[in-house]
């Protein structure tokens, strides 16, 4: 048997060692709490350094059912841009090749990309991979589920044509008069758009890999109010792919029409660094296939427009 002097003493190491451990975990919480602030006072100033969104030059709205479910879409204006990237863009496709680009008509894109609720709104179902929000974007669609969505617009929404947008259309919005690998200037960072953080562009930091798409619009805007242009899903296009259409492409309102088998995506997506998400990547994927990341944006052109457009 111990002594008492033996238990005494073991009682005060006991007490001791109890003692230590509550120091350890105390520590622990202030530097947990510490790295926290730190990163929530780092994206507060990522958010101060883009500034206000801007606002869109005009708006419309297409109700989609009786609860007064709205898809809205911004006034695209006419004008002419450099598509493609030039010679000294980091990480530049071969399939880029610079060249001077004129569009005719302005068009409406949609403000975001189609929700998951928008979706199954006109459709009746959602086909999405990745759920837990409605105000997520629509995925694992293709184009023919695409084409069965924008008829359903057409019967809301008389008076034009509802599609997808051509590759010059979608990377003219894009840009929005920037000439830059991104829409918000030499880099990007994961407080701007929903790409995977850990990678890096140019001279960019580190940031955060959400590892899904996020609900469309809680991120930032470029220069003509559209969200979500860089990141979060793969856009498919109208046009069909070709590595060296750009060498053959029209000056004048572009649009691959020729049967390839494979269909343009632009904006890369949650998945993928950010080289993947510059203005000027090009993607493709097969016409009759469905994509996990793969969602839309919608392009309505009204039917005086859609006229002029037939006719020149």
């Amino acid at each position: 048997m111990a002594s008492e002097p033996q238990k005494r003493t073991a009682a005060r190491r006991w007490v001791m060692a109890v003692l230590m451990l509550a120091a350890v975990v105390v520590a622990a919480g202030v530097l947990f709490h510490t790295l926290g602030a730190d990163e929530g006072r780092a994206a507060q100033q990522s958010a101060v350094e883009i500034g206000p969104q801007p606002e869109p030059i005009d708006s419309m709205t297409v109700q989609l059912n009786e609860d007064g479910l709205e898809l809205e879409l911004v006034w695209i204006p006419p004008g002419e841009f450099m598509m493609g990237s030039p010679e000294s863009e980091a990480s530049r496709g071969s399939d880029e090749a610079q060249h001077h680009v004129r569009l005719t008509h302005g068009f409406w894109m949609g403000k975001c990309e189609v929700t998951q609720e928008q979706w199954e709104a006109v459709t009746g179902k959602n086909p999405s991979y990745l759920r837990g929000d409605m105000q997520m974007p629509v995925d694992n669609i293709g184009y023919e589920e695409c084409q069965v969505f924008l008829g359903g617009l057409a019967e809301r929404h008389p008076g034009g044509t509802f599609r997808l947008p051509t590759e010059a259309e979608w990377e003219y919005a894009c840009r929005a008069g920037t000439a830059t690998p991104f829409a918000f200037g030499e880099t990007i960072s994961s407080a701007q758009a929903n790409y995977n953080g850990n990678a890096v562009y140019g001279n960019g930091t580190h940031g955060r890999n959400r590892k899904s798409s996020i609900p469309v619009g809680s991120l930032y805007a470029n220069a003509w109010g559209l969200y979500d242009m860089h990141g979060n899903v793969w856009e498919f296009c109208e046009d069909s792919y070709g590595k060296r259409y750009y060498d053959r492409s029209p000056e004048v309102d572009p649009a691959n029409a020729e049967e390839t088998g494979m269909l343009v995506l632009r904006g890369g997506s949650w998945r993928l660094p950010p080289l993947l998400c510059r203005s000027a990547t090009r993607s493709r994927h097969p016409r009759d296939a469905t994509r996990c990341d793969g969602g839309l944006r919608v392009v309505f052109v009204p039917e005086e427009e859609s006229a002029s457009e037939t006719t020149e």
